[in-house]
């Protein structure tokens, strides 16, 4: 099975974000892009902030550059559409504005490469893949990076394509593990209740931090985020608190602040979804050993995990084992070496 199969004709949105810089998410685009071609589909292509470069600016080491066809349209740039080799026709400029300049949608008129820099938020990236469907993209891809802002956030796009591989670390295991946690974090689920998830919509919504309790008593906290919060959010947890509702980022220092303060009682950490919880494997083994719960009001959709066995740091792990490592790991998700093809 091809990743296009995964997608056409059930998504319109979809991310592909990489764990780390140079784990092949550009490749794994490209392969996209390549499979495509023999549907009969418009695709769209545009990024949460840069991409596209020639050389990696950390490692100093090529990059695949994207390569998209007569008919695709993109989101990019300003400066590169001016710097492009290939002939574009300008479908608008938009008001988006980034530190590097103006976001342009245009379309190709013949096959060649383009450097793509779309909008640096959820909501700008939100506003151009809209506008892209609303210009006749059947397909929105969106190029993304866990450490910025997550474009896998189900806010935004309808699934997610994960790029993982060797570059994270040299040993294989590792790599394993680590992706492990990540999937781990995307499994999070909504509370099963809809009326208490309509509270939790509304409740972030609103913004700030909010508690609901067993008898769906809602109190908004006079706070605008959890950071350095602690203290004030538990000073208002009751014996019949349920649901602490973020609705911006959690970290371990605000869970372990929160449940040293009230070890016992059956409370459940809640976000918009699993992109805005910042803990590490170790943290959430522990958490999760405490009992201490976690749900979100958006799940996010992952379709597939791509594997990289090559790095650029000079070392590889056998593509054969690696994949059948993750494999084990992953037994109900599509693990995809796009190297295979090729």
């Amino acid at each position: 099975m091809e990743l296009i199969d995964l997608i056409k004709n059930k998504y319109s949105i979809i991310s592909v974000v990489g764990m780390e810089k140079n784990v092949g998410k550009t490749v794994v685009l490209n392969e996209i892009l390549e499979q495509v071609e023999y549907e009969n589909m418009v695709v769209a292509i545009t990024s949460i902030g840069r991409d596209g470069e020639s050389k990696d600016i950390i490692t100093a080491t090529d990059k695949p550059l994207i390569y998209i066809t007569e008919g695709t349209i993109f989101a990019t740039l300003e400066l590169y559409i001016e710097q492009a080799d290939i002939e574009i026709e300008i479908l608008e400029i938009t008001d988006r504005v980034t530190s590097m300049g103006r976001i342009i949608i245009g379309k190709a008129k013949q096959d060649g490469y383009i450097q793509i820099a779309g909008p640096s938020s959820n909501k700008g990236i939100k506003t151009v893949s809209k506008k892209m469907l609303d210009y006749g993209a059947n397909l929105v891809i969106v190029d993304g990076a866990l450490n910025r802002v997550s474009s896998a956030s189900p806010a935004i796009t309808e699934a997610t394509i994960l790029s993982t591989g060797a570059v994270l670390d040299r040993d294989m295991k590792k790599v394993v593990s680590k992706t492990y946690h990540q999937v781990h974090l995307f499994s999070f689920k909504k509370v099963e209740s809809e009326n208490i998830n309509e509270l939790i919509r509304k409740a972030i919504d609103n913004r700030g931090v909010t508690l609901i309790d067993k008898e769906l008593g809602v109190k908004k906290l006079d706070i605008k985020t959890a950071l350095n919060s602690s203290k004030i959010i538990n000073k208002e947890i009751s014996d019949d608190t349920r649901y602490i509702v973020f609705s911006g980022s959690l970290t371990a220092k605000v869970i372990s602040e929160i449940y040293q303060a009230n070890g016992g009682k059956d409370l459940n950490f809640v976000v918009r979804d699993a992109t805005k919880i910042f803990i590490s494997e170790r943290e959430l083994n522990l958490f999760l050993k405490l009992g201490i719960k976690f749900s979100v009001l958006d799940e996010i959709n992952l379709l597939a995990i791509t594997i990289n066995p090559y790095s650029p740091m000079g070392y590889s792990f056998n593509a054969k084992e690696f994949k059948d490592e993750m494999n084990r790991y992953f037994k109900n998700v599509m693990i995809y070496n796009v190297l295979e093809s090729r």
